[in-house]
């Protein structure tokens, strides 16, 4: 499974005239909900730049169903311990992830993929890559690397 980045869904809803959009719908079209996450909080990030563009019936099918939009499954924040509270969770995340020079949409991201031991798959891997411990690929690497 892989932690897919906000910008690909950008990408593919908003940008169809990039360079990069086939790769990245050719990517979207191989993923399935066993293979892609994406964290909450990268959804809410998402919700909120796709606001100015989505009606509102499309803006709640994406907060509220998302996988029904993409064939991406909407993790749970990984809270450790159990029962920390939301604030912990993003002293954590401030404590251990911002101070490596990272945004906080980029350190969310880098933190759910460590927590949930898997990779990242995102169009701009100099945000995340040799920051954590997990593999960070572009979808054109990804895609490579698939049978």
């Amino acid at each position: 499974m892989v932690l897919v980045d906000s910008n690909i869904i950008l990408i593919d809803r908003f940008f169809r005239q990039d360079a990069r959009y086939q790769i990245n719908r050719t990517f979207l079209d191989k993923l399935d909900k066993e293979l892609a996450g994406i964290s909450i909080f990268t959804l809410l990030e998402l919700c909120g730049v796709a606001s100015f563009n989505l009606n509102d019936q499309e803006l709640a099918l994406w907060l509220y169903s998302f996988d029904q939009v993409y064939p991406i499954r909407v993790l749970d924040p990984y809270v450790s311990p159990p029962n920390a509270t939301i604030k912990e969770y993003l002293i954590q995340l401030g404590n251990g992830y911002v101070t490596r020079g990272m945004t906080f949409g980029d350190a969310v991201l880098l933190k759910e993929a460590e927590a949930y031991e898997i990779g990242i798959v995102t169009w701009n891997p100099k945000h995340v890559r040799g920051k954590g411990r997990v593999p960070v690929l572009t979808p054109e690497e990804w895609l490579a690397a698939r049978p």
